[in-house]
């Protein structure tokens, strides 16, 4: 296929860049897009160490999901490393992401661990959407200050309507009917420790790519999980013209995507680790459709 003529391509020469080499390229539909979000594998802890390839293939289209719909309010790496615990209901766990300033830039980095027990079964597809969901986090869901903001705990978890009214009055971006995707969503208020008030509400919405437990079947992705992420001060790329649609679908468009952002990737990929400490974890369902209690992943 040919490129679109406004999309730039890293290196200059045209060389398509393997994904399991260092060079590992960013692949984005928005070439003007302010700020991005790419991933660094870290295989030291897989017993199979061929499954890096597998990791680094979703990591891609999780990261090309989001960043078709939102440029970060700075660019952001994603620290995906992996721990095996047979015995434990925990898919993947995310950790509280830290700013770090590099080359008089800002940039945010997260951090994800995936279970190796699962990636011996999942699809891709699952396993991306596990990695989108908690790219999400990273994002700011259940972290950020603003996302707290825009809930009633007390309550019963509606969003505040004064809340979004006071940041769309001073967001150029705004779009009247963006306040109509959200108004009537309600926050987790159960389930514990590392799901409570990190997540759209599992009873109302179920298989959504956002709720705090990993449902059997396709997921579907909200327009206003997208759409949260501007209340959270990032920038939305495109206005997801579905109200709602299934993941599978977004993974097929998510493998298309033609930008390399090779030099952000190479930056990001010199980094050093930092202390972080963990926040939220994302688990299983029950066969019987019960839920499970949260904590650590003992």
């Amino acid at each position: 296929k040919k490129m679109p003529k406004e999309v730039e391509v890293y290196p200059k020469k045209g060389r398509e860049m393997s994904p399991d080499s260092k060079e590992y390229s960013l692949r984005l539909e928005i070439a003007s897009q302010k700020n991005t979000i790419t991933y660094q594998v870290n295989s030291t802890n897989l017993r199979v160490k061929s499954r890096k390839k597998l990791l680094k293939k979703n990591a891609k289209i999780a990261c090309n999901f989001w960043n078709k719909y939102v440029s970060p309010k700075v660019n952001i790496l994603l620290k995906i490393g992996t721990f095996y615990k047979p015995l434990s209901l925990t898919i993947a766990s995310a950790y509280q992401p830290y700013m770090k300033t590099v080359n008089g830039k800002k940039m945010m980095i997260g951090k994800i661990n995936f279970n190796e027990k699962y990636l011996k079964t999942y699809s891709n597809e699952r396993i991306s959407s596990t990695l989108a969901h908690e790219i999400g986090h990273t994002l700011g869901y259940g972290f950020d200050i603003k996302w707290k903001n825009l809930f009633n705990f007390r309550g019963n978890g509606n969003v505040i309507d004064y809340q979004i009214d006071k940041h769309n009055q001073t967001n150029a971006q705004f779009k009247a009917d963006w306040r109509n995707d959200i108004k009537d969503m309600y926050v987790e208020l159960d389930f514990g420790w590392g799901c409570k008030h990190s997540h759209w509400d599992e009873m109302r919405y179920g298989k959504e790519l956002m709720t705090g437990k990993k449902n059997y079947g396709d997921e579907d992705v909200f327009r206003v999980t997208v759409l949260t992420c501007y209340y959270m001060g990032h920038q939305i790329n495109n206005y997801p013209e579905w109200e709602k649609t299934n993941w599978s679908t977004l993974y097929q468009e998510a493998k298309s995507f033609v930008y390399h952002d090779y030099e952000t990737a190479m930056t990001f990929n010199r980094l050093e680790d930092h202390p972080m400490k963990i926040r939220e974890h994302e688990k299983i369902e029950e066969d019987n459709d019960q839920f499970l209690p949260t904590g650590s992943d003992q």
